[in-house]
């Protein structure tokens, strides 16, 4: 037993086998959460662009519903010559494609509101 103290006193850091077996566990732990990491961004971004189509088709309605009597289609596509500010605080960016952006197209012959990727 006292032989046993000894050896284990004289013994300073680690071998390299436990080494090696602590970054292997370290690896296994980082493949498991990388991907879904990557899927939690992607999802993420998939209910922000619903969330925002959402938005764009509320703010179309009640503009709507303010001009009830008008005719015709109106066009918003986010341009600052659109007539959005009133009811669009910020227009959104697509998430999921930064280079597509969102247009509304509200349709006052038959009261519809849609919402399109472009």
């Amino acid at each position: 037993m006292l032989r046993i103290r000894k050896m284990m006193k004289r013994q300073k850091g680690f071998t390299l086998v436990e080494l090696i077996v602590v970054i292997a566990i370290l690896g296994v732990l980082a493949m498991l959460v990388v991907p879904k990491f990557v899927n939690t961004l992607s999802n993420a971004q998939e209910k922000t662009h619903e969330a925002n189509i959402r938005a764009l088709k509320s703010a179309g309605t009640i503009y709507l519903a303010d001009n009830v009597g008008e005719t015709g289609t109106v066009t918003w596509t986010g341009k600052a010559t659109d007539d959005y500010a009133d009811y669009v605080d910020e227009w959104p960016t697509n998430p999921v494609n930064e280079e597509e952006g969102y247009k509304v197209t509200i349709n006052f012959d038959d009261g519809t509101v849609s919402v399109s990727v472009e």
